[in-house]
């Protein structure tokens, strides 16, 4: 079959048209709405806001696999969260935030303007031992947040902490005794003037380092704790998952998961219908059908945000979920045509979908959704059966969505694909429930979008008026006769 595979990707095309690597490891940040799940979790603080928010992207995108690492920020969260302990540290990160914005315009040099341009004239000793002063009460700040902090749940900030060596100043301050408060001149002491512009360039940078890495941790875990607070008061279930390992064998079980987006813009007035989620080491592949937005991405989707946020460390919205961790997230979700790259829509989800399975490995997880679509159903079918037989002799997790009901015949064969489909209720109505089953279609009771009525009360136009109208004006001519009766008789009421 992996021949197969090589050989039949596009059944009218040949492999190597694909041309090259896929950077599909980036696809689920946007495909899972990341960015703004970070923003609705968090209330970060620090006023240059991008570098918070840059590092929680970070941390979300690595996909920690780190146990311990898991459960440190796991901890830290749940004790700020739980117990409101932002008092002393809301109190060390105004004192380090404003020590980072004096930094950021300090200057120890005086300064004169000349012929329209700034020059250096001389180091003001003074402006210096101000920094200094600067200095030693950081150090002395993420002393005591140390001490105050020693064997709590703050490992990740205390880590922060210990990565800055304090000797590194004290013995700077030997090499280079702070002068008496007179200016230093660049001509009239050479040495002592460049030995003071090399230290001030070597601890600004230092400082400024060092703080811009505390802040915005601190920032991290308090701008999290407290949102987390606040949307449980307004009623959202949000629980720490558990992460395990299980020697390898895999495992997702989720109870009442809902994905954070359905809490923003047009979804946050709507009422939420949680899902449950279960896979595991015999149960891997899914198979989703059902109606148009009646849930089936959205399904997905949530499963597969509720694995990013717990290997951050985050909590989720469900009712309690375990999971084990997955190394890479590999999704195609809402894909169209990329014009400038040449593709149509076909080959663009096609071109994804085939390099989601050659760079899948047994601790992924895959999300495909409509992984063939783009053209008649006879060869999307006929693709996307070559992709699921070899899901299931690989055996990786994998939740696809498909219209194509001629797929859910891998749910009869193989024990380990399950169909799942979209639950209606008693008057045909969508739950949003992702349930066991195949989808049945029924032929007297489409759902459509825009039904009959509705069109036609929107279209305007009427083509044989039109026509009646050029031809008695006479822009149609005799020789054209025979094409517009037929028109003038398939359009007859």
């Amino acid at each position: 079959m992996v021949k197969a595979l090589d050989e039949l990707i596009f059944l009218e095309e040949r492999r190597e048209h694909f041309g090259g690597d896929f950077p599909v490891e980036e696809l689920f940040m946007d495909a899972l709405h990341i960015e703004q799940v970070v923003d609705f979790l968090s209330d970060f603080r620090m006023r240059d806001r991008e570098n918070t928010r840059k590092y929680a992207l970070g941390i979300v995108q690595e996909l920690c696999c780190d146990m311990p690492t898991i459960r440190k920020r796991q901890e830290c969260l749940q004790y700020l969260s739980d117990n409101n302990s932002f008092g002393f540290l809301d109190n060390l990160f105004g004192r380090l935030l404003g020590t980072y914005e004096y930094l950021r315009e300090a200057d120890i040099f005086i300064r004169e303007n000349a012929d329209g341009f700034t020059e250096i004239v001389e180091i003001d000793p003074t402006r210096f031992n101000g920094l200094v002063k600067t200095y030693e009460g950081f150090l002395a700040s993420l002393e005591s947040f140390g001490e105050a902090t020693r064997g709590s749940h703050f490992s990740e900030i205390s880590d922060r902490i210990k990565e800055i060596d304090k000797g590194w100043f004290r013995d700077l301050k030997q090499q280079f005794p702070i002068p008496e408060d007179k200016p230093i001149h660049e001509d009239k002491d050479f040495r002592t003037y460049h030995k003071y512009e090399d230290l001030f360039g070597e601890m600004m940078g230092h400082l400024k380092g060092s703080l811009r890495r505390i802040i915005v941790t601190l920032d991290y875990f308090t701008g999290y704790a407290r949102r987390i607070r606040r949307l449980r008061e307004e009623g959202i279930s949000l629980v720490f998952p558990e992460v395990v390992q299980l020697g390898g064998y895999r495992l997702c079980d989720i109870h009442g998961g809902v994905h954070p987006i359905l809490y923003m813009g047009e979804n946050a007035s709507r009422d939420k219908v949680p899902n449950d989620f279960y896979s595991d080491e015999l149960n891997p592949i899914k198979i989703i059908t059902g109606e148009n937005e009646y849930g089936k991405t959205m399904a997905i989707k949530t499963r597969a945000i509720i694995q990013v946020l717990a290997q951050a460390g985050l909590p989720v919205i469900a009712k309690s979920a375990r999971l084990t961790p997955v190394s890479r997230i590999l999704a195609n979700i809402g894909l169209t045509e990329d014009t400038m790259a040449g593709k149509s829509t076909y080959r663009n989800i096609n071109q994804t979908t085939f390099e989601i399975l050659s760079q899948a490995t047994p601790k992924s997880l895959l999300l495909l959704d409509e992984p063939t679509s783009g053209t008649y159903d006879l060869k999307a079918v006929a693709q996307a059966r070559i992709y699921l037989e070899e899901l299931a002799r690989a055996g990786y997790e994998a939740w696809v969505v498909t219209h194509h009901l001629e797929l859910t015949e891998f749910g009869d064969k193989y024990p380990h694909v399950q169909n799942l489909t979209t639950e209606v209720d008693g008057n045909g109505k969508p739950t949003h429930r992702i349930v066991p089953g195949v989808f049945v279609p029924n032929p007297y009771n489409v759902p459509l979008v825009y039904p009959e009525d509705v069109v036609i009360r929107a279209v305007k136009g009427d083509y044989l008026k039109r026509l009646e109208r050029l031809k008695s004006d006479g822009h149609i001519h005799s020789g054209q006769g025979a094409a517009l009766n037929k028109i003038f008789s398939s359009l007859a009421p």
